[in-house]
């Protein structure tokens, strides 16, 4: 009965596992590489070292993470997104650091508990002794016989298993800084009502030490013009942006209700934001 039971844990465990990890690295099955970053020239981050594992920072919001990282100076190799349940910590290390990956921000969210029962059959060998005597017009004769067969026991093992939504972005240094560090995208219908605009490329994170930054450009600023050219999209902007290398022009931005220009120098070998 002993044995019965191990078996019956050890095949408990084995569908357990099964049920909680699947099959191969969730992390990289369910990575979304950063084409902006991998498309860029000249490089903003340098080649991939293996070296050294990759650092896991768990975040209570991703993309608050996400803001402050980028504004200290890294940029984003690509993100995993999925739910299931708890995942080793070395499948996120060893798959992030075969990226090239310093730091991955980490956010793990409970969900619910999945409860249910599933059934388990075992079986298990038999054997079984008959003995008698024959009573026959000669004589009294006695005889044995052995029989062999498998006897199955089918059971019901509940389980429960908590379900989480994993949220990753891979980082690394800035190697190349970005032409006017200024993290731009378009506009939200809330935000296109509060400036009462549709058109505009809002910034979304300044990247410190950047020509925006020193300009005291700040996160909530909605860029209009470069120079006397408008801006109506943060693909706009990025655009007049690669346009403009190696010049000094005018940043015309809403603050507060109220139009800004600050004058930004834009490097010639920068070919990013």
């Amino acid at each position: 009965m002993a044995s019965m039971n191990r078996v019956i844990s050890m095949a408990f465990c084995l569908f357990c596992c099964q049920f909680m990890f699947g099959c191969g690295n969730n992390f990289k099955r369910f990575y979304t590489p950063n084409q902006s970053v991998l498309k860029s020239q000249p490089p903003v981050m340098s080649a991939p070292s293996h070296e050294t594992d990759m650092e896991v920072v768990y975040v209570d919001s991703i993309q608050t993470a996400a803001r402050e990282w980028a504004r200290n100076q890294y940029v984003p190799l690509g993100s995993s997104t999925f739910e299931a349940s708890l995942q080793p910590e070395s499948s996120l290390i060893r798959f992030g650091t075969s990226l090239g990956a310093t730091h991955a921000t980490y956010d793990r969210t409970y969900l619910r508990t999945n409860r249910g029962v599933v059934p388990l059959t075992t079986t298990n060998p038999t054997t079984s002794y008959t003995t008698g005597t024959i009573q026959t017009s000669s004589g009294t004769a006695t005889y044995s016989e052995t029989t062999y067969g498998t006897e199955t026991t089918t059971r019901m093992m509940p389980y429960a298993i908590d379900r989480y939504r994993h949220e990753v972005i891979y980082w690394v240094p800035l190697t190349v800084m970005p032409a006017t560090g200024v993290w731009p995208r378009d506009l939200t219908s809330e935000e296109a009502t509060r400036f009462n605009r549709n058109t505009g490329a809002f910034v979304d994170v300044v990247v410190r030490g950047t020509p925006a930054f020193e300009a005291n450009i700040l996160s909530g600023d909605v860029i209009i013009r470069i120079d006397e050219t408008p801006i109506t999209s943060a693909q706009d902007y990025i655009d007049h942006v690669l346009a403009c290398r190696g010049r000094e022009v005018s940043l015309v931005f809403i603050r507060d209700g109220s139009e800004e220009t600050v004058l930004i120098q834009i490097s010639e070998e920068t070919t990013v934001e």
